[in-house]
């Protein structure tokens, strides 16, 4: 006895589109060979404009971030922490009744340095150049 399951009826199904779709005068390409040469061409045109864009997208991302010693972009993020005062840490007891065998709630909050203006800022990261390996922190 033959068995025919799901997968069975989709290959049946592709394979008779297949061809139809291969058999059929409706479903042929009528363009001349002109006609094909200029779609090519366009298509060439478009891909070129693409490449051209991309190109100019990653030499500007590049000059953003290089080394101010050697010139090199091969730059590793140390911290981005770098204006962080300290942390101070609390400790508190759980009154949470889900969490009954939870006794003391751990918290730690990061106290940032002022600046001149007393601002706190946050923009400061550490930096570290692979090539020289001088560290600096931008601004």
């Amino acid at each position: 006895m033959i068995f025919f399951h799901i997968w069975h009826l989709g290959i049946f199904v592709w394979l008779f589109t297949w061809l139809l779709v291969g058999t059929l005068t409706a479903f042929k390409d009528n363009r001349t060979e002109e006609q094909k040469q200029h779609d090519e061409r366009q298509r060439a045109a478009r891909v070129e404009q693409e490449r051209t864009i991309l190109h100019n997208m990653n030499n500007n991302s590049k000059k953003s971030l290089v080394c101010p010693v050697c010139g090199s972009a091969n730059i590793q993020l140390i911290s981005d922490q770098a204006n962080v005062k300290k942390i101070k840490q609390t400790t508190s007891l759980n009154l949470n009744p889900l969490h009954p065998l939870t006794v003391f709630k751990h918290h730690e909050k990061i106290i940032k340095k002022h600046n001149v203006l007393g601002i706190k800022d946050n923009k400061n990261r550490e930096y570290h150049c692979q090539q020289c390996g001088h560290v600096w922190k931008s601004k």
